[in-house]
Order: C-alpha cells, then sequence, then structure tokens
C-alpha cells in the first residue's frame, strides 16, 4: 500500500470517524453533496403479518459537489459516488457498529475504481 499526502473534504451531514491504527475524526466540512431520489413506482407489499409499502427509485441531479481539484479527495456517501464515478470521490467502507448496531465508524475509506 502506497502513502499520498492528501487533504480531505467531508462532503456528509456528519463527522466521518475512521477506527484503524486508532480514531481519526474528519468534522463535516459544512457542505452537504446531495443527489435528488424520484420515486418511480410505489406499490404495497403483503407478508405473512404485515403490508409494507415498496417504492422504486431513481436517483437524479446531484448538488453541491465541488469540481475536481488535484491532492483533494472529498469523503461523500457511498451511493453519490457509485452514481457519478470520479475518482476524488471516496467514501466510509467497513462500518463498524455498536452493540446497538449503529454505525460509531468505519475501518477505511473506499472508492470505486474508474476506468
Amino acid at each position: 500500500m502506497t502513502e499520498a499526502e492528501t487533504r480531505l473534504v467531508n462532503l456528509m451531514p456528519h463527522d466521518l470517524v475512521v477506527l484503524n491504527n486508532g480514531r481519526f475524526v474528519l468534522a463535516q466540512s459544512g457542505h452537504v453533496a446531495r443527489m435528488d431520489q424520484h420515486v418511480v413506482d410505489d406499490i404495497l407489499l403483503r407478508v405473512p403479518g404485515a403490508v409494507l409499502p415498496l417504492a422504486s427509485v431513481r436517483y437524479g441531479t446531484v448538488s453541491a459537489l465541488p469540481a475536481q481539484r488535484p491532492g483533494v479527495l472529498l469523503v461523500v456517501s457511498r451511493a453519490l459516488a457509485a452514481e457519478v464515478a470520479r475518482p476524488d470521490l471516496v467514501f466510509p467502507d467497513l462500518e463498524i457498529r455498536d452493540d446497538h448496531h449503529r454505525v460509531v465508524g468505519c475501518q477505511r475509506l473506499a472508492r470505486f475504481a474508474v476506468s
């Protein structure tokens, strides 16, 4: 694994906590990158003992995503990183949960391979 000196900008609505060889916390930047979500289909799903809503969704316009800059990685949601497919977009990976199954951090950052 090679190391690179890089600036991270957290575009998620909460702090990023990486628990790997210590605890690294990256505060939220105050700007949140988001994607519009559109409901394509909305049905009721009948299962034993319940009727549950089931929506088919499609992601739309991405907002508040800065342009790529050399030496800067942007921390975003996994869904946004998958939709936009840029090498400067990273997301929390290998989430760590507490005893109540709440995400308290991650083991590393990841990005999607871009051809």
